[in-house]
């Protein structure tokens, strides 16, 4: 059990290191944004530097123990606002499958998210500011139908957190 724990943090690690590749490789060469859309996408996110994020060890030791004896992946939406420090206060908005703690385990990792000072600065200028986190578990055994899935909820829950959005439904798996 602790080789698999072990071997599910290297993922996780590996993971988020290849998405943030993968986004890069998708915005193409870096070039500065306009200066009153730096941190807001055409939805109203915000879209936060950090200096710190979780790590693969932050997601092995929050996995849900039952999720993970059973290789229950999970997916997580987060709607967090900055605190003082920098870190986060978030809640989940939607938590999938419901019937594992997926969504205590993401609220519990977010705490190790912390903004960039300038970051924090300019959510606390921005009005209407928002910030949306998704959060993904997956087992070593997680496959392709999960990769999709988990698309199709992030393409789904776009916008969960703007103030005046309605609750988000889950797609049938």
């Amino acid at each position: 059990m602790r080789a698999l724990v072990l071997m599910l943090a290297v993922f996780c690690t590996a993971a988020a290191t290849a998405d943030a590749q993968t986004r890069q490789a998708r915005r193409g060469p870096e070039r500065a944004p306009p200066a009153q859309s730096a941190e807001l996408p055409d939805d109203g996110r915000f879209q936060p530097e950090w200096d710190r994020r979780p790590v693969g060890g932050d997601f092995a030791r929050h996995y849900p123990a039952d999720a993970l004896d059973r290789a229950v992946p999970g997916l997580v939406q987060l709607c967090c606002v900055p605190l003082e420090d920098r870190t986060l206060e978030c809640r989940s908005a939607f938590s999938w499958p419901a019937d594992y703690p997926f969504d205590r385990a993401a609220e519990a990792i977010a705490r190790r998210f912390r903004m960039t000072p300038e970051s924090y600065a300019a959510f606390r200028a921005t009005p209407d500011a928002w910030l949306q986190i998704p959060i993904s578990f997956r087992h070593i055994s997680t496959g392709a139908d999960f990769d999709a899935f988990a698309d199709e909820v992030r393409t789904r829950s776009q916008g969960l957190c703007r103030p005046d959005a309605a609750p988000a439904e889950a797609p049938a798996p």
